[in-house]
């Protein structure tokens, strides 16, 4: 094994990531479920829902946190999770069997002999593991060979500009000697200790250190300073460098994971009045070209974050059926749907935001995503599963008979435009899903 990754085998086996005790579940977290559901990227690629029986593969499944994640928001699916680190693969198999899932295997295998499991997957999960490989366009290949051709791919890398800072704390760690070995208890010590008596006014200090991470070690300290002062291997990437790897490894970009906060009109105080040569700039932009602009001007993401897959990949086409609608499987659960209730019955309108907030949480111009109780009631059978289109017109013509002005009857093709543009409002943050069946 290469020394760096073997220095990484180390400290991940000495400290596994993420150290979160075994009873803690995402199951309450809809945005981290979200981000685990392979309905939203598989729609963002596809505008279709996943196929059933899903094979997913946790590259680097450290601790099993976000293999649990990954089962919860994909129920049914076969979760298979490896990792180089005996420690944590037995912490991921008894988190799961802790959780009462069965429909998983775990190996310690390193990425680059995934081949050897024999499987292909239809979704793959490499998550904060990239930016550790020796050869990242070496370990995209690896996975390009083992997903599945309508297969989608998450990886993410260290910003680059976000993270500069943290590249200089482990360099000067790296000069004293802490990093010669695999950190352990004295060389976390010694962080805390330089961190602690340098001058509040230093610029390292401000940027990477805060007082809640000085006193008695405990596991989120420790963590802490694992991860980002003392990781063996760390390195950062620009957009260009990362499209780069991807093009080298045979893929194709889809999209950022929180998209939302790349979208380069947010950052502007006239979203609809960009300056007048950034505007020429953009119309001749590649989407990498874009992303990059965004990142030099506010690097504010850790992770450079996407989706990918093989290039040119296609659906099967099916034949041309009736439009269908259906709730993002995170919006189906008990507690959205109380709440909806609860409004549709007052007569008050839902901020549905309240319920789902990626992927404009966290974006620079947050919208409140509102919907009023005729839409609420028109969209009301979601919850027990797809519907047409026409019938949620019919319910929609019965909610709202009437021209609200005139009192005239509203004309059914008035209807059928006003429910269009809800459903399309509401399917830009993939609150729905629309498909044709």
């Amino acid at each position: 094994m290469d020394e760096v990754l073997e220095k990484i085998r180390q400290q991940f086996n000495y400290g596994p990531y993420p150290r979160y005790p075994l009873e803690k579940s995402p199951k309450d977290d809809r945005e981290f479920l979200w981000i685990h559901n392979v309905t939203t990227p598989y729609y963002l690629r596809y505008r279709q829902r996943p196929p059933q029986d899903l094979v997913i593969l946790d590259a680097g499944c450290g601790s099993g946190y976000k293999a649990l994640a990954l089962a919860l928001a994909n129920p049914g699916a076969k979760i298979v999770g490896i990792d180089f680190s005996p420690n944590s693969v037995d912490l991921a198999i008894k988190r799961f069997e802790f959780h009462g899932l069965s429909n998983y295997e775990f190996h310690v295998l390193p990425i680059d002999q995934v081949g050897e499991l024999g499987l292909t997957f239809d979704y793959i999960n490499c998550d904060e593991v990239l930016y550790l490989m020796p050869d990242p366009v070496a370990t995209l290949a690896t996975f390009k060979q083992v997903l599945k051709p309508l297969g989608i791919l998450r990886v993410n890398v260290h910003n680059q500009y976000q993270r500069e800072m943290y590249f200089k704390v482990q360099e000067f760690f790296g000069l004293l000697g802490l990093m010669q070995d695999n950190p352990e208890e004295f060389e976390l010590k010694t962080v805390q200790e330089i961190m602690g008596q340098l001058n509040d006014r230093c610029e390292l200090k401000r940027i990477t250190w805060s007082k809640k991470y000085e006193g008695e070690l405990n596991d989120h300290i420790s963590e802490f300073i694992l991860m980002n002062c003392l990781l063996q291997g760390d390195k950062g990437f620009t957009i260009p460098q990362i499209f780069g790897c991807l093009e080298e490894a045979g893929l194709e970009f889809i999209e950022m994971v929180a998209w939302p906060k790349w979208r380069i009109k947010s950052l502007f105080k006239d979203p609809e009045n960009l300056p007048t040569v950034l505007t020429l700039a953009l119309a001749e932009a590649t989407p990498m070209e874009v992303l990059h602009l965004v990142n030099l001007l506010h690097p504010g993401e850790r992770l450079l974050d996407l989706w990918c897959g093989h290039p040119n990949a296609e659906p099967t086409v099916v034949s041309q059926g009736q439009a269908m609608v259906s709730l993002h499987p995170q919006l189906r659960n008990e507690t959205v749907q109380q709440a909806w209730q609860a409004h549709l019955q007052g007569g008050r309108p839902l901020i549905l935001s309240d319920y789902l907030k990626f992927p404009v949480q966290g974006a620079l111009q947050i919208e409140k995503v509102e919907i009023d109780a005729i839409a609420l009631g028109a969209l009301w059978p979601l919850f027990e599963g797809t519907q047409s289109f026409e019938s949620l017109l019919q319910r929609w013509l019965q909610l709202y008979p009437r021209d609200l002005l005139t009192l005239e009857p509203v004309p059914v093709e008035i209807a059928r435009t006003m429910l269009r543009e809800l459903l399309l409002f509401l399917e830009q943050s993939l609150y729905v899903l629309l498909t044709v069946e």
